[in-house]
């Protein structure tokens, strides 16, 4: 749980999202892809710090590419 989910709803929804979309767990999916606006990279890399996802950030030629690991842990009542 975190301030901005403190019931640890969103975190479920987003798990939901994920297999219903069929992701296979470990697998790096794109969050962000070509900006060139650091604002949205940043912003990119919030979320994934609110819900505790792995993420990395490659330059392109065509600009930035956030990426994130799609193995969303079980969620723990004491986080």
């Amino acid at each position: 749980m975190t301030s901005d989910c403190p019931d640890g709803y969103c975190k479920q929804k987003i798990q939901a999202i994920d297999n219903a979309i069929g992701h296979k767990k470990n697998e790096w999916s794109t969050l962000l892809h070509d900006t060139h606006n650091y604002s949205d990279v940043s912003k990119a890399l919030r979320f994934c710090e609110v819900f505790h996802l792995e993420s990395k950030v490659s330059v392109t030629a065509n600009g930035f590419v956030v990426q994130f690991r799609n193995d969303i842990r079980k969620i723990d009542e004491n986080e």
